[in-house]
């Protein structure tokens, strides 16, 4: 009886969508998203709640949904988390989700860590952009640039890996000066990588 109803809750959508949050179990499981506004210019961050990737993304002539699908079509995610931002939950929005398979969960008091980890990706994205965006906010500049890379790169307070680390596996390349080993994969993405390829290469 209990793997049944086990069985039963593993395919059901909808308890996924009200169930209390869950910590995600691996990179990119789930997401939040959140907009932001920043002198005067449209912004939407996007992080991973396990390793803490973050993405920002510029909506120079405004949030439309078409704009923000476009963004979220780069992205990789199972679930997101958002406070319900009016063009994060329109029709063309969830639209796209349901035919990516992507489960859209409206943030509230019944899921803190999804909120805290919204909350935390907007105040970090504020960050690293406020003094690094270009001409009309743009992110397109390489002091934007540069910042992105260096968050990534930094591990947060308390812990010994970065998000590039937890993410993919090795440090990104950024403006300072890193010795080559730093830019290797770790071992155990080796060993996986190298175990694809024989698998590959017998197919």
């Amino acid at each position: 009886m209990e793997g049944d109803l086990q069985s039963h809750r593993d395919g059901c959508a909808s308890c996924d969508i009200h169930a209390p949050s869950q910590p995600p179990e691996y990179p990119f499981q789930s997401t939040v998203v959140d907009m932001l506004q920043l002198e005067g210019h449209m912004y939407m961050a996007y992080a991973d709640r396990l390793t803490g990737w973050l993405e920002v993304a510029h909506f120079p002539h405004g949030a439309m949904s078409s704009r923000i699908i476009s963004v979220l079509r780069r992205t990789s995610q199972e679930l997101i988390s958002t406070d319900g931002g009016t063009n994060l939950i329109s029709e063309e929005t969830m639209s796209f989700s349901r035919k990516w398979g992507v489960i859209v969960r409206l943030s509230s008091a019944h899921y803190p860590q999804s909120n805290g980890r919204a909350e935390a990706a907007v105040k970090t994205a504020k960050r690293i952009i406020r003094s690094n965006i270009g001409k009309g906010g743009s992110l397109d500049c390489n002091k934007a640039s540069l910042a992105i890379l260096q968050y990534l790169n930094t591990p947060p307070k308390g812990f010994d890996k970065s998000p590039a680390q937890l993410a993919i596996g090795r440090q990104l390349r950024d403006g300072v000066p890193t010795p080559r080993q730093h830019y290797k994969v770790e071992r155990h993405w080796d060993e996986i990588i190298q175990k694809r390829e024989l698998q590959m290469a017998e197919s």
